[in-house]
């Protein structure tokens, strides 16, 4: 798996301060689509569009589990972006940050997700 690193030195209330984000993509393709994106410490995925199985496989190689994650990031509701969510959160109830019509669309298509994960947005807004 092939992931890209970059380093930046940010200034803050405290002086400098190196930052660490690294994209991973752990799927690509209309097979299924996520990315792993993490910045000191917090990951989170972008889309869960393949199995939950094959996502945690993808997640243990980087020395990380579902526990660390923060959140799960879902840009848009089609299959190729959504397949594994409803297994996943099962097992794995972390935010699930949307805007409304994916929202809709993703408990309609998978009713067994459970009920609060969900940080609706609003697409073209900061959240």
């Amino acid at each position: 798996m092939l992931c890209n690193a970059s380093v930046r030195i940010v200034q803050s209330g405290k002086g400098f301060v190196k930052m660490q984000m690294i994209l991973c993509p752990l799927a690509s393709g209309s097979s299924g689509n996520v990315t792993l994106v993490s910045l000191d410490g917090v990951h989170l995925l972008v889309d869960l569009g393949v199995s939950a199985g094959r996502v945690v496989r993808e997640m243990h190689e980087l020395s990380l589990s579902p526990q660390d994650l923060s959140g799960i990031l879902i840009t848009h509701e089609h299959v190729d972006h959504i397949r594994g969510l409803d297994v996943f959160l099962r097992k794995n109830p972390v935010p699930v940050f949307a805007n409304a019509a994916a929202q809709e669309a993703i408990v309609n298509r998978f009713p067994s997700v459970p009920a609060g994960v969900f940080q609706t947005f609003e697409t073209g807004q900061d959240f």
